[in-house]
C-alpha cells in the first residue's frame, strides 16, 4: 500500500516496495524542505537504507535555505541509494559540489546518488539495488 505526503506543490509518497518516491515541482523553499524532511522520516518509519526515486522534472528555483538543509540535515542518513531523474546539468553539477562538501565536512548525505535521463532507468538501477538487498 502506498502513501502520499504533499508539501505545497511538492511530495513524497511510500510506495509499497518501501521505495520513496520524491517529487519537487516549481521552487523550494528552506521551509519546505524542513517539511519534505519530515515527512521522509515519517514514511521511511524509522527505516534506514531507504530507496529513494527524486523526481526534478518540474523543479524550479532552490533557495539557500533549502540547499543549505539538504546538505546539512542529518535525516539525509536515512537513505541508502538515491535515484534522481528530470534534473537539468545546472543542477546536477550543483548537486554534486554540495554533496562532495558535505562528505568532505562529515555532515549531510552519505548514500550515493546517481542521475538518469528517465524515470525507466532510475527505477531499474533501484530495483536492481532492492533486488540485491533481499
Amino acid at each position: 500500500m502506498s502513501r502520499t505526503i504533499q508539501v505545497g506543490t511538492h511530495s513524497v509518497t511510500r510506495e509499497a516496495s518501501g521505495l520513496l518516491f520524491i517529487r519537487y515541482v516549481g521552487d523550494l523553499s528552506g521551509y519546505e524542505m524542513t517539511a519534505m524532511y519530515d515527512a521522509i522520516e515519517l514514511l521511511a518509519d524509522g527505516k534506514k537504507g531507504v530507496a529513494a526515486l527524486n523526481d526534478l522534472t518540474n523543479i524550479g528555483e532552490v533557495s539557500p535555505g533549502a540547499r543549505r538543509k539538504v546538505g546539512e540535515d542529518p535525516r539525509s542518513k536515512v537513505f541508502g541509494s538515491v535515484a534522481v531523474f528530470g534534473a537539468s546539468f545546472a543542477v546536477r553539477v550543483l548537486s554534486n559540489m554540495s554533496t562532495r562538501a558535505a562528505r568532505t565536512l562529515g555532515i549531510g548525505i552519505t548514500a550515493p546518488i546517481v542521475f538518469f535521463k528517465t524515470e525507466s532507468e532510475a527505477r531499474a538501477w533501484l530495483d536492481e539495488i532492492l533486488r540485491k538487498g533481499d
